[in-house]
């Protein structure tokens, strides 16, 4: 189908896209979309979140939120079916270069993508994230479940809201989310974010309220941020993450209690292989990740 495109000239409707993947603003952030000649999706990516805990370029979190994102919509352009489908976030393994550690950072990055479906119900996506001299920093492969929006409302009909809250001016997305520790000691950390609420999800599908995935992972990754300046016995130490491998087997919906566990797997010279999960009060897993994370100089 892209193939048949002038592919240098073709610039994407925004207002379009949201509509095919039921993710809008403040969630859906891309600026500038449109392919190369080489058939990449590419899109300006803005830096909103304000992190203590990394001591990067852009938090990974935000990394996995706007390149998912624009892994979905190569998606929906690619879809023959030209109908809203939900692209839901199930497996993404992430990886960093030297290139992304950094004590400043800019207002906005470069990324691009190039999808296939496998088949009608998964897609795959690779994209990668360039420093602000054009160089690769981190690369991401996203696998997604894709979903028809009846089927879609069909499985959630019990979540389905009318109402949105408004969204006027507020971006939750600028921050993380906090975090409470109930436990911590050398080898493991207990902590919850309470209850999610359809502000923690503004943008993140109309009917359905659910924390994203990406915003799951930093919560993730936060904690384990926060086990590390325990085991390491400094509060303000800040941290590279290398690589990880994520999954995401359920969305952890408005009104669901989310408590998550860290665990140390090992330590390989200076990086710590750390262990996390996400748990709802129905016992279901909303994230989990094996993260090798890296204590920055």
């Amino acid at each position: 189908m892209l193939n048949s495109l002038n592919l240098a000239s073709y610039a994407i409707s925004v207002d379009g896209i949201e509509d095919l993947i039921e993710v809008k603003a403040p969630y859906f952030a891309l600026e500038s979309l449109h392919f190369d000649v080489d058939g990449w999706l590419i899109s300006k990516v803005p830096i909103q979140c304000k992190s203590t805990f990394e001591k990067t370029l852009m938090d990974v979190s935000e990394i996995g939120r706007h390149l998912a994102i624009l892994g979905s919509c190569f998606g929906a352009l690619a879809n023959p079916v030209k109908s809203r489908h939900y692209y839901l976030a199930c497996k993404a393994d992430l990886t960093t270069f030297d290139n992304f550690v950094s004590d400043e950072r800019p207002e906005f990055l470069y990324a691009r993508t190039k999808a296939v479906f496998t088949n009608k119900r998964e897609l795959v996506a690779e994209a990668e994230l360039f420093d602000t001299v054009g160089e690769v920093a981190a690369r991401l492969e996203v696998t997604y479940h894709v979903m028809k929006e009846k089927s879609f409302h069909r499985i959630y009909s019990g979540s389905i809201q009318d109402i949105s809250p408004s969204i006027e001016g507020v971006n939750p997305y600028e921050k993380s989310i906090d975090v409470k520790v109930l436990m911590v000691n050398d080898q493991t950390l207990n902590a919850t974010i309470g209850r999610v609420t359809p502000e923690m999800c503004l943008g993140h599908f109309d009917k359905v309220k659910a924390l994203p995935v990406a915003i799951a992972a930093q919560c993730l990754l936060k904690s384990c941020c926060l086990f590390l300046r325990n085991l390491l016995g400094e509060d303000e130490a800040k941290f590279v993450l290398t690589s990880t491998e994520l999954r995401a087997a359920n969305l952890a919906l408005a009104g669901q209690e989310v408590d998550i566990h860290v665990s140390l797997d090992g330590i390989e010279g200076d990086t710590y292989i750390v262990r996390s999960i996400a748990k709802n009060n129905l016992g279901e897993a909303v994230g989990e990740a094996v993260s090798y994370i890296k204590k920055a100089i």
